[in-house]
């Protein structure tokens, strides 16, 4: 079985709407770790699509509102 994850679970909540480019590294190492994420914010989906397209596969459907 492989190793899912809720992306959230592992990153706190940025109330200032800032990220430093070391917690972007931060992300990046623990989402190469995953091999499928179970569910994640929508802010974090966009910093992800942004930064790092070569990881979108991990991540999970996008939810219509």
């Amino acid at each position: 079985m492989g190793t899912q994850h809720r992306l959230n679970t592992f990153l706190p909540c940025r109330s200032a709407g800032v990220i430093t480019s070391e917690e972007i590294e931060r992300i990046h190492k623990e989402v190469l770790k995953f091999e499928r994420i179970e569910a994640t914010s929508d802010p974090m989906r966009e910093l992800i699509e942004d930064l790092r397209p070569e990881l979108v596969h991990k991540l999970p459907p996008k939810e219509t509102h």
